[in-house]
């Protein structure tokens, strides 16, 4: 009896399934790649070539980042059910899309208003709700794992929806001048990690825990030791003026803020491969004479993602 024909859609189908099973396979042995994400909408357009088709991506990190434990999170992974979807396929993480676009097409920021607001906890905390089980590999050769929170800024300057970061000072042992979130290690006294990252941001930058609107958060990732498990969370801070700000000179050296547009802005932002990794690519942003990249610009892109309902 002969074979039933295949359906066309079904071998469409399953042919980037292959691909990306394989282009996984001869990645697992590059011990610097560190998470994998699902990728089920279409890859989004850049200037140089995925090295995984868009059905898995990778997520590239510096090799000193963690390593995670690879067949636990292969498995769930590939398991991981669909988001909502809209639009033929593209990854909808709100049952309305937000009006994020300017007329000739780039992506905008939108004004901070109540809508705005709620439409950002919804999002963040959906994607929380759907994000794949991944379980990191954390290092306790040295101790218990630590466990931090920081914060993702979002404010107004003059009215211009921005972002603040700051520059750690350079009298600090570790990532001295480099531009960061506020937040740090949770202490015993401190109930959670929220309660963390409003008393890290108060004691850094001066800003009262009344003055900040939690939006929610993201999921847990390791810091580049693996031996710290760093919670992002989103806040809202109202109107800022960094110049006016009492911040603690001893742990930092600057404030500033970025404008939205600017982030948003392709021009300012680029693909960049990690020293010593070839292949393992990042996103860093330039802001004058800062660069923004690592932990932050990882943590900055996938709150933008979230928030925007994009992929950057």
């Amino acid at each position: 009896m002969p074979a039933a024909p295949r359906s066309d859609a079904v071998t469409a189908s399953l042919v980037p399934l292959f691909w990306s099973a394989r282009s996984l396979a001869r990645h697992l042995i590059n011990p610097h790649i560190t998470a994998i994400i699902i990728g089920l909408g279409p890859a989004a357009p850049s200037p140089s070539p995925s090295p995984l088709p868009p059905l898995l991506c990778l997520l590239a990190s510096p090799p000193q980042w963690s390593a995670m434990n690879w067949r636990s999170a292969q498995s769930k992974l590939l398991r991981a059910g669909p988001l909502h979807r809209a639009n033929g396929g593209h990854v909808s993480l709100s049952p309305a899309r937000l009006h994020s676009t300017t007329q000739g097409g780039a992506l905008a920021f939108p004004e901070f208003n109540d809508a705005t607001l709620g439409l950002f906890r919804e999002r963040l905390s959906l994607s929380l709700r759907q994000a794949p089980k991944v379980r990191w590999k954390y290092d306790e050769s040295r101790g218990p794992l630590r466990k931090a929170s920081v914060l993702v800024p979002f404010c107004t300057r003059s009215g211009e929806p921005s972002v603040l970061f700051t520059v750690r000072s350079k009298n600090l042992k570790k990532h001295r001048g480099e531009v960061s979130f506020p937040g740090g290690i949770q202490d015993e006294t401190d109930p959670s990690l929220e309660s963390t990252v409003l008393r890290e941001t108060f004691e850094e930058v001066g800003i009262q825990p009344s003055s900040i609107s939690i939006l929610g958060r993201l999921t847990p990732l390791p810091d580049r030791t693996t031996t710290i498990e760093v919670t992002p969370y989103v806040g809202f801070l109202g109107e800022i003026d960094p110049r006016e700000l009492d911040y603690n000179h001893d742990e930092v050296s600057e404030v500033f803020t970025m404008g939205m547009e600017e982030v948003l802005d392709a021009r300012r932002r680029k693909v960049v491969e990690f020293r010593g990794s070839p292949g393992i690519r990042g996103i860093e942003w330039i802001k004058d004479d800062k660069r923004i990249w690592g932990l932050s610009a990882y943590i900055l892109h996938q709150t933008l993602n979230v928030l925007l309902d994009t992929k950057l």
